[in-house]
């Protein structure tokens, strides 16, 4: 039996191509043959995409109809669930994510003053050229165009107008006032870290090293080496906490934990990751928030890095495939980031 999880990953990936074909649309009917399912599939498949709806990770155009037994329904793909599904992914395989996050970077460039408008009108050319200069980012002018009415919807103010097809031009409404709206601002700030992954490690050979084995990881996904991806998780996770540790100045070197009476030197090479995880932990070090995803590297990551002794790796019997990994590479990322 295929799993529900399954499916709906399937779903997304369907919708994903689908719409990287600059295809929008997709009738539940098509969809349905796609999946390649028996009929004894069809109530399961109606159930995951009403929690799919209910997610507002698809729209559907035809609500008079919905759950109509011949699925003749329309689903919708938009920007959120692009992001959604691209979020999966890591970095180097994010298309739409790269595109608008250089768009968004010029807007917020022009609304902190380096950029100045002096008319209504960007034209296209001088957009491409600006984001390949400051961001290295090739944009697509189709896609482009596919998209640009979603960002003011979402990212931007009603400053924002839209891309005039006929011209090639961005339009805006006045040239005062910001572009970028709270949630735009947010979005940036977040991809830009993730384009800067490491900027704060003050040791240039620890910060080459950490790129190096970051690139690894992007190396390590197109040949599908999962275990190899997951030691380097851990070891990159490991040497940045260590690194945080040693910067601050004393504020954590020691630590006397509820079942210790002695001080555990925290920047000593002999305390383990688990002891360290476990003050990062119990003392909130990144905020409350943030706790489950640091368990989630003490239980699981933690020991994965272990994987690279070969006894423990065979004596545990421990299989890694992409779904597990993409599952850690998302709270990778959310961990990284803090740094």
């Amino acid at each position: 039996m295929i799993e529900l999880l399954e499916i709906e990953e399937k779903i997304l990936e369907i919708l994903y191509n689908n719409f990287v074909k600059w295809n929008r649309e997709i009738k539940i009917k098509e969809l349905f043959k796609n999946l390649s399912l028996g009929n004894e599939y069809g109530k399961k498949l109606l159930q995951i995409i009403d929690k799919l709806l209910k997610d507002n990770i698809l729209e559907l155009r035809s609500r008079d109809f919905y759950h109509d037994p011949e699925f003749k329904d329309t689903l919708s793909w938009g920007i959120e669930e692009l992001l959604y599904y691209e979020k999966k992914k890591p970095p180097f395989q994010r298309e739409y994510t790269d595109l608008i996050t250089g768009v968004l970077y010029l807007f917020n460039e022009i609304d902190n003053g380096r950029y100045i408008l002096y008319e209504n009108e960007i034209p296209f050319a001088q957009l491409s050229n600006i984001l390949k200069k400051d961001m290295d980012i090739n944009i697509d002018h189709n896609r482009f165009y596919f998209i640009s009415s979603d960002l003011s919807n979402k990212f931007c103010t009603n400053r924002y107008m839209g891309f005039m097809a006929k011209t090639e031009q961005l339009r805006f409404r006045n040239l005062n006032g910001p572009i970028l709206n709270s949630q735009g601002i947010k979005f940036l700030d977040y991809q830009l870290k993730v384009k800067n992954f490491f900027q704060n490690v003050l040791d240039p050979f620890g910060r080459e090293i950490l790129r190096e084995e970051f690139e690894d990881i992007h190396e390590l996904w197109g040949k599908k080496k999962w275990k190899d991806i997951a030691i380097k998780m851990g070891s990159i996770l490991e040497y940045l906490i260590t690194d945080f540790f040693e910067r601050s100045e004393g504020k954590h070197s020691e630590w006397i934990s509820k079942d210790k009476t002695k001080p555990i030197n925290l920047l000593s090479k002999n305390t383990k990751f688990s002891i360290k995880l476990s003050y990062v932990m119990q003392k909130e070090v990144f905020g409350t928030e943030n706790n489950s995803d640091w368990k989630y590297v003490y239980n699981h990551i933690r020991e994965y890095r272990n994987y690279v002794h070969l006894t423990k790796l065979v004596k545990e019997k421990i299989t890694f495939n992409e779904k597990m990994i993409r599952q850690m590479y998302e709270v990778f990322e959310r961990l990284i980031v803090l740094f």
